[in-house]
């Protein structure tokens, strides 16, 4: 009978070592810990084990040996025992047991051996509390095995007991796990950001980190379909603690200055900072701090002025002792002001504008040490820029100081001599070493320490009016210089240096060709050197099959993005044509390329994902259209619950040009919401879909009125910010017209058009030119001339008053595709003779450019035909 029972005899033998705890809480750690040695030790899967994790109360009575540490209970072992162990396990154990008599013998009162003395320190030595296998070990062991509700009711009973659990990046994984399920209530939610923050605790400071350690955590915090506020703050105030801050701030505060309320924001950044303060420690006398500092309040500058909350942004301004902005930051807000329109901006404009100028002259040339300064000085005034170098002077010092002294001394010298050409190099030190091989000259380098100097203290004109000597110098035709300042004068925004950036890039890229060619540089005239023409955009229908044509549209395409100013930067159509032409082949990699040129700004990868998204409208792959945004974008001013069912986890498509890319999600523009509007009503099954989508159009333009989700409602939805004005586009509203008339007839349209008024949205030709196709459609002659003859009055009207400023709504002049719509309409309603008339008014309004659209020529070829067959 005792066979079985064999794992427990060696409680028996407990009496000869006596173990004393001397906490209560030591007695309980080694409970847990034997709890969970029985658990790693099983074979059992995870749902024939729940039943053994009530609580720390219950905990089983078998205990594997070397665990000698209590009494023997009268507790009997688990019934499946041998099937917990492993085969061989269990097979060594039977027969063990079945070697073993049926009794075993008493022990003997005599203690003494043979060859062993008894009273030997040895037999009296202390056992410890922990096992080999330890309850931590086990822990980290089960969220590696991704045994997570198990490992969180360990993991609470090591908490109650106070255990001290060793941090580890293993921990991450039930930290993601946590937050996964759907929150179906507030308290779901909260339940989670619970545990969460249990699981968090356990992740390593980043002292014992990589950089980027917590990527996975945030990809999945700030990258998933469902996106809470709540729980963004407390991952980005948990990893603040543990020293993370700078490599997160940028998305975190990035993600709640733009969703979250303003007030809300601005106390989370200060708490956000506080934290990290309180990690680095010593925050007066740390530089590091003031830079991480600077870089957080400039990320939430941006983004409240992009959210459109100037106020907010503006009161963040006034920074800290040692808090100080780039030049770049300012012109950037007065730019987002002047854009958003306005007079109630203008004594806003007028604060940044005098923090701009404060910051201009006090900032910049302390950032740069006096004796770069004295250099910086000397070769503005060789250059012959006295005056530049003169306001630079009071930055040197007081006036007894040596270094103004001998500055003083050398623009004295000079204003003596001809500013047409510099002292030698010899007479000035020489910081600015030599590289191997170079054939730069003394000079040449020189110049190059002051332009790199002057450019990294945003002293821009200064670096200006020192450039053209550096290139006429540049024997070593370096392309760094031309690069730094490039980057410099687009980041500050400021409108006045558009000119000197298309001239620098014009002097970069003849630097460019001279060092390919390998010329000598005194060959190339800086006069003669062409200015370089974008690549031409293939706009014809027809596919550039040869190679050497899409290689040159990627060209123009990329260079394209490269561009400053974001007028020059190629449409989403033709980038949608280049998709069609060059996945045609066969071949993806160019699309990689033409996606880095695009995302390298915030306009760029606007217009790159906007050109996807109708790639796949255009496809007719409408819930591609759905994944696509949601790869790119939060899902902001649309119907979470439509759009879910969709993204569920899938084999990608063919033609999902994404790529499945795992990047930072970026903020949408209601132009991107327009189109997967149009993909929600290609999927709607039924005019009553149709009606319910409706009904969540009209209350997400409501700014701040959209409906609670009907699932995950402990997740709010994600409203759109200020700077969006109306919560929809009115090209939202385009294809609801189309759809609308076609189940309801022409009158529903004109609803439509009331609708969005009462929002202050003001319909366009887009919108009047769908009603009017419905009206020509259904063959109501009066109506669709009376609309007609509206639009080209108001058209007239506009032209009229283009001389002066417009106030209030206007309709956008008509264009040929009004005409041709309705002509279209007539023909499909049999109104022959009334699309002969609207082909008049729009021969007597467009007169020859009919003769060059194409499509226009065919609806005319088909109103003929359908006058000959009419009897």
């Amino acid at each position: 009978m005792l066979r079985a029972s064999w794992p427990l005899i060696y409680s028996a033998f407990t009496p000869k070592t006596r173990t004393t705890f001397e906490k209560p809480g030591v007695y309980l750690a080694f409970r847990a810990g034997t709890f969970i040695r029985n658990l790693a030790l099983t074979r059992a899967p995870i749902d024939e084990r729940d039943d053994t994790l009530d609580s720390g109360a219950n905990l089983p009575g078998y205990h594997f040996p070397p665990f000698p540490l209590v009494s023997a209970t009268t507790s009997t072992p688990a019934n499946t025992i041998y099937q917990r162990l492993p085969q061989e396990a269990a097979d060594i154990a039977a027969q063990v047991a079945v070697s073993l008599p049926e009794l075993l013998p008493e022990p003997e009162s005599d203690t003494s051996a043979i060859f062993e003395d008894g009273d030997g320190d040895d037999y009296h030595g202390g056992v410890s509390a922990l096992a080999p296998f330890t309850s931590t070990e086990a822990l980290r062991v089960l969220v590696s095995a991704g045994d997570y509700d198990i490992a969180l009711k360990v993991l609470d009973e090591l908490l109650e007991v106070g255990v001290d659990i060793p941090l580890s990046h293993t921990y991450q994984l039930a930290a993601i796990n946590s937050v996964k399920s759907q929150a179906r209530t507030d308290a779901d939610m909260e339940e989670q950001i619970r545990t969460f923050k249990k699981w968090f605790s356990l992740i390593p400071v980043v002292d014992y980190s990589r950089p980027n350690a917590l990527d996975r955590v945030m990809r999945r915090v700030l990258s998933s379909s469902l996106n809470s506020i709540s729980l963004v703050m407390e991952f980005g105030l948990l990893a603040a603690d543990k020293g993370h801050a700078p490599h997160i701030s940028q998305r975190v505060l990035g993600f709640i200055c733009m969703y979250g309320e303003p007030a809300q924001a601005i106390v989370f950044l200060e708490e956000f900072c506080q934290r990290h303060a309180s990690f680095v420690g010593k925050v007066d006398e740390s530089p590091v701090y003031a830079a991480f500092r600077t870089t957080a309040l400039t990320s939430a500058i941006r983004t409240l002025a992009n959210a459109g909350r100037f106020d907010h942004a503006i009161k963040l301004l006034p920074a800290l002792p040692r808090i100080r902005f780039d030049p770049s930051l300012y012109n950037f807000l007065i730019r987002k002001m002047r854009a958003a329109g306005g007079s109630r901006y203008d004594p806003l404009i007028e604060l940044v504008a005098d923090c701009k100028t404060k910051a201009s002259h006090s900032y910049n040339p302390d950032i740069m040490p006096p004796a770069d300064l004295s250099i910086c000085i000397q070769c503005l005034v060789d250059v012959g820029q006295p005056d530049m170098a003169i306001k630079l002077l009071p930055h040197l010092g007081g006036p007894q100081s040596e270094l103004v002294v001998k500055t003083l001394d050398y623009i004295q010298t000079r204003s003596n001599t001809s500013f047409s050409s510099p002292l030698n190099a010899q007479d000035h030190p020489q910081p600015y070493p030599a590289e191997d091989g170079s054939k730069d000259t003394d000079q040449s380098r020189r110049f190059a320490f002051v332009v790199r100097k002057l450019a990294n203290a945003w002293l821009l004109d200064e670096a200006l009016a020192i450039l053209p000597t550096y290139h006429s110098n540049n024997a070593g035709l370096h392309l760094s210089i031309y690069a730094l300042l490039l980057r410099k004068l687009k980041a500050s925004f400021d409108p006045k240096y558009l000119s000197s950036i298309e001239q620098l890039l014009r002097l970069h890229e003849q630097t460019a060709v001279a060092a390919r060619s390998g010329r000598d540089w005194l060959e190339i005239n800086m006069e003669e050197m062409p200015t370089p023409q974008l690549a031409p955009i293939p706009t014809s229908t027809q596919p550039p099959h040869s190679t050497f044509g899409m290689a040159q549209s990627l060209r123009g395409l990329r260079k394209g993005f490269h561009s400053p100013t974001p007028s020059r930067m190629p449409s989403a159509v033709s980038i949608v044509q280049f998709f069609h032409d060059y996945l045609s082949s066969g071949r993806t990699q160019a699309i990689r390329l033409l996606r880095n040129a695009a995302f390298r700004t915030h306009t760029g990868s606007g217009i790159y994902i906007l050109a996807e998204l109708l790639f796949h409208e255009g496809r007719q792959e409408p819930a591609e259209v759905i994944k696509t945004f949601a790869t790119y974008f939060f899902i902001v001013g649309l119907p979470r619950d439509e759009l879910l069912p969709h993204l569920r986890v899938e084999a990608e498509s063919d033609t999902n040009i994404s790529g499945g890319l795992q990047q930072a999600k970026r903020h949408p523009d209601p132009k991107h919401t327009a189109v997967v509007w149009r993909a929600l009503l290609e999927l709607a099954e039924n005019n009553a879909h149709l009606e319910t989508l409706y009904r969540k159009l009209l209350a997400f333009a409501r700014m701040g009125m959209a409906p609670a989700p009907a699932v995950n409602r402990g997740v709010p939805l994600l409203l759109p910010p200020p700077a969006w004005k109306t919560g929809v586009s009115q090209a939202s509203f385009t294809p609801f017209i189309r759809r609308l008339t076609l189940a309801f007839g022409p009158e529903r349209g004109l609803h439509v058009l009331g609708d969005m008024v009462k929002l202050g949205i003001s319909p366009s030709i887009h919108q009047l030119t769908e009603l009017a196709m419905a009206y020509s459609r259904g063959g109501q002659v009066k109506h669709t001339f009376a609309l007609l003859g509206q639009a080209e009055r108001a058209a007239d009207a506009k032209a009229r008053s283009s001389q002066g400023p417009t106030k209030g709504p206007t309709v956008p002049g008509v264009d040929l595709v009004l005409y041709g719509a309705v002509i279209r309409g007539f023909l499909s309603s049999g109104q022959i003779a009334a699309a002969r008339e609207v082909v008049g008014r729009m021969m007597q309004r467009f007169g020859g450019d009919i003769e060059k659209n194409e499509y226009i020529q065919s609806l005319l070829e088909n109103v003929e035909q359908a006058e000959a067959e009419d009897p």
